[in-house]
C-alpha cells in the first residue's frame, strides 16, 4: 500500500496513473442548452439594416433625379442655342438690297424709313402690312418685345423665309420656266416655289393659342406657301418665356448730305454708341435731318430670351433664376430656366456710293 499522502507509481515504469476525465454536465431532459439573440441585438440588426437600405435608396434616387435635371438642362441649352441661331440668320438679312434695285429698304417713301421696325410688346397686327404695323398692349404677350425686319430677294439666286418657303424673284422665277422643259426628266426639276421681290417677317411670343399650350416663338411671314396647308404663322422655338431685344445705334453724322438714302455714307458713323429698347427709337429718318436714335440709325441688334423646361423637374417651388432684365426672379412651379442672348450686327448698313 503506497503512504499517505503520496501518489501510487506504475509498478512497471513508475509513471503517475492515468486520471480519469469528469463526465460532461447536460442539463435535464438529455438535450444540449441552445443559445440565440437577444432582443436588443435584434433590434440593432433591423436598425442597421434599414439604415443601410435607405442610403441606398437615397443614393439612387438622388441620382436619377439629378441625371434626370441634367438631361432638362441639356435640353434647354440645345433650344435656347438653336432659336437664338434663327433669329441671328434672319436679323443678318436686315436690310439686305442692291444699290441698283428698284425695292430701296432704306428709301425715304417708305412709312418707317428702315428694314427693321420693333415693339416693346406685341403688334396690334402681325399680319398687318409693313406700312401699317403698329404696337399693341403688352400684356397680350406677356409684356415681350416683337421685331418685323424685310430684305430683298436676291434675283439670281433661291432664298428662304422664316418659315423655309423658298422664294424667287420674278427674274429667276421666268429663268426657271425657260429651263424646266430642258431639266423636267431630272432630278434637278424647278422646287415648288413663291414669287416676290421682298420677304418680311415678324418674330413674337405668344403665350396663348398655341398647340402645346407653352409660350413659344412665332414667326409670320408675308409669303403665302405654296402648299395651301403650312399657315404663314408657325413656331420656331416652344417654351421660350420672354424676348427682350435691345437696338444699338450709330451716332449721327451732323455734316451728312441730304441723299436719297438715309443710310449713305456719312450720315451714320457705322460705330454702335449705345443700345436702345423699341419704346425709345424714333422714326424720323429724313435723310440729313435723321433724329437720334432712328430706326434706320440701328447697327446692331441684342437679343435675350429666356427658356423654360417643359414640365416640373425641380426639387422644390420657386427656384431663383435672372431674366433678360437681370432680375432675379421666382415662379410659384418647379421649372427650370435659363436666359440666353446675343448680339448680330446689321452689316447692310454700309454706305452705298451714288
Amino acid at each position: 500500500m503506497p503512504a499517505a499522502g503520496s501518489e501510487a507509481l506504475n509498478s512497471t515504469n513508475g509513471t503517475m496513473p492515468r486520471q480519469p476525465r469528469p463526465l460532461a454536465w447536460h442539463p435535464p431532459g438529455g438535450h444540449a442548452r441552445q443559445q440565440g439573440f437577444s432582443m436588443i441585438e435584434m433590434l440593432i440588426s433591423v436598425a442597421i439594416g434599414l439604415m443601410v437600405t435607405a442610403t441606398v435608396l437615397y443614393t439612387v434616387s438622388g441620382s436619377g433625379i439629378s441625371g434626370r435635371k441634367q438631361n432638362v438642362q441639356s435640353t434647354i441649352h440645345d433650344l435656347g442655342n438653336l432659336a437664338l441661331v434663327q433669329l441671328a440668320d434672319h436679323l443678318r438679312m436686315t436690310g439686305f438690297w442692291l444699290p441698283s434695285s428698284e425695292v430701296m429698304s432704306e428709301d425715304i417713301s417708305m412709312h418707317h424709313d428702315s428694314p427693321l421696325f420693333g415693339c416693346s410688346g406685341p403688334f396690334a397686327d402681325p399680319a398687318a402690312d409693313w406700312n401699317s404695323l403698329a404696337c399693341g398692349n403688352g400684356s397680350q404677350n406677356g409684356n415681350n418685345d416683337s421685331v418685323a425686319l424685310r430684305f430683298q430677294v436676291q434675283p439670281g439666286g433661291r432664298n428662304w423665309d422664316c418659315l423655309g418657303n423658298v422664294v424667287f424673284s420674278q427674274k429667276m422665277h421666268d429663268a426657271s420656266l425657260t429651263a424646266a422643259p430642258l431639266v423636267a426628266s431630272t432630278l434637278h426639276a424647278p422646287q415648288a416655289h413663291a414669287i416676290s421681290e421682298e420677304i418680311e417677317e415678324r418674330l413674337y411670343i405668344k403665350t396663348s393659342g398655341t398647340a402645346s399650350g407653352n409660350p413659344g416663338l412665332f414667326c409670320r411671314s408675308n409669303i403665302t406657301p405654296t402648299d395651301a396647308r403650312i399657315p404663314r404663322e408657325q413656331i420656331l422655338a416652344d417654351n421660350v418665356e420672354q424676348l427682350r431685344i435691345r437696338y444699338g445705334v450709330s451716332a449721327i453724322n451732323p455734316n451728312a448730305l441730304a441723299t436719297n438714302v438715309a443710310f449713305d455714307a456719312p450720315a451714320l458713323s457705322g460705330r454702335t454708341a449705345t443700345y436702345r429698347s423699341a419704346s425709345q427709337m424714333a422714326t424720323g429718318c429724313q435723310p440729313g435731318a435723321i433724329q437720334p436714335n432712328a430706326w434706320c440709325a440701328v447697327s446692331a441688334v441684342r437679343v435675350c430670351l429666356v427658356m423654360r423646361s417643359d414640365d416640373n423637374v425641380n426639387d422644390q417651388v420657386g427656384t431663383p433664376y435672372v431674366d433678360c432684365d437681370g432680375v432675379v426672379r421666382t415662379v410659384q412651379d418647379r421649372r427650370l430656366r435659363q436666359a440666353f442672348t446675343t448680339t448680330v450686327a446689321i452689316r447692310n448698313k454700309v454706305g452705298v456710293a451714288q
